[in-house]
C-alpha cells in the first residue's frame, strides 16, 4: 500500500520567524483543497492551539501531545476543527516531555513516528509546528517528518540560527536519527523596500539552498487569525499577496507528495 500521509515539520530553533503562522495557513491550505489535513502543535507555548480554539479554551482539557507518551492515540486527542481540518493540541504540559523523553529506555526518538504510524490512513497532509528549541521533541518531530520547511526572516541573527539548525538537521540525518531532509527555506516577514531584507533574501540565494517564494511581510497578524469563524479554518481575504505566497508555497508541498507517492509506486 502507498503511503498516502505526507508529514511536514515546520521547524526552525530560532523564534519569531513565523514557524506558528506558517503552520497554520499550510494546514488550512491543504484543507480548503479538499485534502485531509493534521495540524499538530508541539510548542508548548500553545499559540497555534490558542489561535484556534479560543484564548478562553480549556487547552489540555481534552489531553494533547504529550499524552501520547502515556500511550493514548492521535484519534483520541485531535479536535476536529472544520471540514477536512484537525488539531492536536499542545499545552504546558508539553514543556514536561523532554524530560520524560530523556529517561525514555525505548526508542524515544522514534515516539511520535508510532503514533502517527496508527492514523496515516486517516490524513493526507500533517503539518508539525515544532518548538524553537533543538530538543528530544523536536527530534521526535523530524524523526516523523518527510520534509522540513523552515521559516526564517532576514536578520542576520535568524540567517545564522538557520545555518546551525541545518547543520544540526545534516548532523542527525548522517547518524540516522531524523529521515526528514530540507525540502525548502521559507523567508518570512519580506519587505522588498527594505534593504536589509533585499540582502538577506540574495545572501539565501547564494546560498544554494532551496527556496520557496518570500511571504510578504503583513499586518493584524493576531486578528487575522483569531478570526475563524463557525468552524471554518482560517482565511485571509484582506491580504492578497500573503495569500498568494502561501498558495504557492501549498503547491510545492503538494508537489513534493506527489512525487515521493510516484517513487514509492515505481
Amino acid at each position: 500500500m502507498l503511503p498516502l500521509m505526507f508529514t511536514i515539520a515546520v521547524a526552525n530553533h530560532k523564534g519569531g520567524v513565523g514557524k506558528t503562522y506558517s503552520a497554520l495557513r499550510l494546514a488550512t491550505e491543504f484543507a480548503q483543497r479538499g485534502q485531509r489535513a493534521l495540524l499538530i502543535d508541539a510548542d508548548a507555548q500553545a499559540h497555534a492551539t490558542l489561535y484556534l480554539l479560543g484564548m478562553d479554551a480549556p487547552v489540555g482539557e481534552r489531553g494533547d501531545l504529550s499524552y501520547i507518551l502515556d500511550g493514548r492515540r492521535i484519534g483520541e486527542l485531535v479536535v476536529h476543527i472544520g471540514d477536512g481540518f484537525d488539531l492536536l493540541p499542545s499545552s504546558l504540559r508539553v514543556a514536561e516531555m523532554d524530560m520524560r523523553l530523556a529517561v525514555d529506555s525505548g526508542r524515544r526518538d522514534q515516539r511520535l513516528m508510532r503514533a502517527l504510524q496508527l492514523v496515516e490512513s486517516d490524513y493526507d497532509f500533517v503539518v508539525v509546528d515544532c518548538p524553537p528549541a533543538l530538543s528530544l521533541v523536536t527530534m521526535n518531530c523530524l524523526a516523523a517528518a518527510d520534509v522540513v520547511v523552515a521559516p526564517v526572516n532576514l536578520t542576520n541573527f535568524a540567517l545564522h540560527g538557520l545555518r546551525q539548525f541545518l547543520d544540526w538537521l545534516e548532523q542527525f540525518r548522517q547518524e540516522g536519527i531524523v529521515r526528514a531532509q530540507l525540502l525548502a527555506v521559507l523567508p518570512t516577514f519580506y519587505d522588498g523596500r527594505q534593504r536589509a531584507d533585499r540582502d538577506g533574501l540574495i545572501e539565501l540565494h547564494n546560498s544554494g539552498l532551496p527556496l520557496m517564494d518570500p511571504i510578504p511581510r503583513r499586518t493584524g497578524i493576531e486578528g487575522l487569525v483569531a478570526s475563524r469563524v463557525a468552524g471554518q479554518p482560517l482565511r485571509d481575504s484582506s491580504e492578497p499577496a500573503v495569500a498568494a505566497a502561501y498558495e504557492a508555497a501549498a503547491d510545492r508541498l503538494m508537489r513534493a507528495r506527489a512525487e515521493a507517492l510516484a517513487e514509492v509506486a515505481g
